[in-house]
């Protein structure tokens, strides 16, 4: 279950998050809910910890060297330090080469463990933002209307728009704007998801949007889509699109029109 005050992570998503970090990958715009999961969450910060350990054990045995035994003050304090991959002292006999090796590697992996932990710098602390264009829109239980400053896009929000509401969700390149009367929740970002109860959206770069009657993705160019009262209508853009429902897997050409009715009981 999320932790009280951190509603954006769960211990499973949290864990993820640790392995994609220390392989090189994962979204750095999550390392502030990483980081506040971590603080609030003793089984995921030990996790993480033994992680980096046994990661250090295997380095270091690959390596040929002697692992450096902790501090004082961290023994004494049972905690260890979330960087395990500083070099030994120099051995008198080490070859300038073997050495120089040995810190192409480790240099770019301490770096990524540091960078996983505490963010780059400069780097937004959002991964997505909200902006009202026209009209009012409640965003879960805020009301925003025309010229509100930006907000972060939370996964997990609600938003809801009036008739007359037109508003845009960022995400790097991808960009979604709403319009209409209708309901959305996202559901989450890299590409940016949401998941579409009613009204329309005008998608460009990649995203995936889910319905009631299936899922229309996108890797980039151009998609609409508006769901109605009698269903989804698709229009691919440039770079075409896919939709998958119950029945399988349809690829969508350039100004390709899809219209998904719903089924009606007799």
């Amino acid at each position: 279950m999320p932790l009280r005050g951190d509603s954006s992570l769960e211990c499973t998503e949290a864990r993820e998050l640790t392995r994609a970090f220390l392989s090189g990958g994962g979204v750095l715009g999550r390392r502030a809910d990483w980081r506040a999961h971590m603080a609030a969450c003793q089984p995921c910060d030990q996790h993480y910890r033994e992680t980096v350990e046994m990661l250090s054990r295997l380095y270091r045995a690959r390596a040929g060297t002697q692992r450096v035994e902790e501090p004082a003050a961290e023994a004494a304090t049972g905690r260890r330090s979330l960087i395990a991959f500083s070099p030994p002292a120099a051995r008198a006999g080490m070859r300038p080469r073997k050495r120089a090796a040995w810190l192409k590697l480790a240099i770019p992996f301490a770096a990524l463990l540091v960078f996983g932990a505490i963010g780059l710098p400069g780097e937004p602390k959002s991964p997505a933002s909200l902006l009202v264009l026209q009209g009012a829109v409640e965003v879960d239980d805020r009301i925003l209307a025309v010229g509100s400053d930006e907000i972060p896009l939370a996964r997990g929000a609600r938003i809801v728009a009036a008739a007359a509401a037109r508003l845009r969700l960022c995400e790097g390149p991808s960009e979604m704007e709403f319009t209409g009367e209708g309901m959305l929740r996202c559901e989450g970002f890299g590409p940016l998801r949401v998941h579409l109860f009613a009204g329309g959206l005008a998608c460009r770069g990649a995203c995936s949007v889910s319905t009631a009657l299936g899922v229309v993705q996108s890797t980039g160019g151009a998609l609409e889509l508006r769901l109605v009262e009698d269903g989804l209508h698709v229009r691919a853009g440039a770079g075409g699109a896919c939709f998958l429902d119950g029945s399988g897997r349809r690829e969508l050409a350039v100004g390709e029109e899809l219209h998904v009715a719903p089924d009606v009981p007799r």
